[in-house]
């Protein structure tokens, strides 16, 4: 959940107590949290997209979307794959220059 103060809170779906609380995007007006197989993920009024760790709501990845912003609701879909190739699921960006734009994801190893 995001606060109106641009705090994002994580709550555990079973008794609702709060898991932790990411402050780094304070007065950045940032759009609904949508979350994602790995990530929770943000845009902001500044036109980045934000990718959070659903375990401790740490930073672990971020894209300049566009210089105007983010101010509409994103959405996730799963995607089928083609011949051979598993489905992966898809974050569409719809940024206040007008641009769609399909983001797909995936954890770099850190070995």
């Amino acid at each position: 959940m995001v606060g109106s103060d641009d705090r994002i809170h994580s709550y555990r779906a079973s008794g609702g107590i709060e898991q932790w609380v990411n402050e780094d995007f304070l007065r950045r007006k940032l759009s609904a949290p949508i979350a994602l197989n790995d990530f929770i993920a943000v845009a902001d009024r500044e036109g980045y997209l934000h990718l959070l760790a659903p375990e401790d709501g740490e930073v672990v990845g971020r894209v300049k979307v566009d210089g105007d912003g983010v101010s509409v609701p994103m959405v996730a879909s799963v995607i089928a794959g083609g011949e051979g190739e598993s489905a992966r699921e898809t974050l569409f960006v719809l940024d206040n220059s007008g641009n769609l734009t399909a983001y797909q994801f995936q954890m770099e190893d850190s070995q």
